[in-house]
């Protein structure tokens, strides 16, 4: 099993590039030598605290780094069978797993497959193609949570409206806007291992422009901002993108637990890498459900259960951009 420590680290390399709300990357890996198991949990110091419902996000973000990682050690060679743990101590430890070296050894040609579609992989905040998805497959990859698929045909004015009359709040809320504003890195030049740039959110932007953002949306700029109506003019561009679709998805965890929240994120992580094969982009709208009276009317609007996770998708027009990511030092400990 001496080569597993090394397999660990070329897997984070390319599995720390699952995305997370706000880029914030929450996650950490232990290692042990001795007993050859692998722990995933929180780095504390990373764990958004803005809302109440960031929690929910944490748990899901986990769990598609998590999926992330255990398919590029299988290709490699190594299966893990995660177990869940919760244990709190100097961190927070979700889920641990023994290390088994699989017969039939390593892939190099699939996991380098693996490795490009998830370098590939970006959050897309353009328009999609308006071609048509085959909903039917994507369906077929989510077993253990509630998934419902929806077109743009049939809701998307509903939800393009519902975005207009919430997505405000991104911009509203002192606490939760404060520690997204945090998350910025407005020098593009600059390194940064979290966080996100501005071109990220809107395409290339301009010097001009970064320095209007920086300083109109500082967080002590938020009642002359009110006043002014710049969130609901914001509100209203995000809801125009949401009409357009062309498709959305809803996901639910089947019982209200922190596993479940975890479950959920490993089969939208499988999700996720499955559409990208496929050329289809995801959105995620996370305003809709970070709070709750949006949540609440989501799920009316969709006549679904009340979602942890909701975005827009479709076939890829435009691809998204890279954004800062954590060393793989940062994440793995070896102990």
């Amino acid at each position: 099993m001496d080569g597993f420590y090394d397999a660990l680290e070329r897997a984070i390399e390319t599995a720390r590039l699952a995305p997370s709300s706000h880029n914030c990357q929450p996650w950490r890996v232990d290692y042990s030598l001795l007993s050859q198991e692998v722990s995933i949990g929180f780095d504390n110091h990373r764990v958004l605290r803005g809302l109440e419902s960031l929690e929910r996000e944490m748990f899901i973000s986990a769990g598609v780094f998590t999926h992330f990682l255990t398919a590029l050690l299988a290709y490699q060679g190594y299966q893990l069978n995660w177990q869940w743990q919760s244990e709190y101590g100097d961190h927070r430890v979700l889920a641990t797993s023994g290390v088994t070296q699989l017969n039939s050894g390593s892939d190099a040609e699939e996991y380098q497959a693996l490795s490009q579609r998830i370098r590939e992989r970006h959050t897309i905040r353009s328009r999609f193609k308006t071609t048509a998805v085959d909903i039917h497959s994507l369906e077929t990859i989510v077993q253990h949570a509630s998934c419902h698929f929806y077109s743009a045909d049939h809701v998307g004015t509903t939800l393009g409206n519902l975005t207009k009359q919430y997505a405000a709040l991104d911009f509203t809320n002192k606490s939760a806007w404060e520690e997204t504003y945090n998350y910025i890195r407005f020098d593009e030049d600059e390194f940064a291992e979290d966080g996100f740039y501005l071109r990220n959110l809107f395409g290339p932007v301009s010097k001009p422009f970064r320095l209007l953002f920086r300083y109109g949306f500082h967080p002590t700029m938020m009642p002359i901002n009110k006043r002014l109506g710049l969130a609901k003019k914001m509100a209203a561009g995000l809801g125009e993108l949401v009409e357009s679709g062309p498709y959305y998805l809803a996901l639910s965890p089947k019982e209200n637990s922190q596993e479940a929240l975890f479950e959920c994120g490993y089969e939208l992580g499988a999700l996720w890498l499955y559409m990208q094969r496929q050329g289809i982009g995801l959105h995620p709208i996370s305003v809709l459900v970070q709070h709750e009276t949006a949540r609440k009317a989501l799920a009316q609007s969709l006549q679904c259960p009340p979602p942890v996770f909701f975005a827009r998708l479709g076939h890829i027009e435009q691809s998204g951009l890279d954004a800062p990511r954590r060393s793989v030092e940062s994440i793995l400990n070896c102990v």
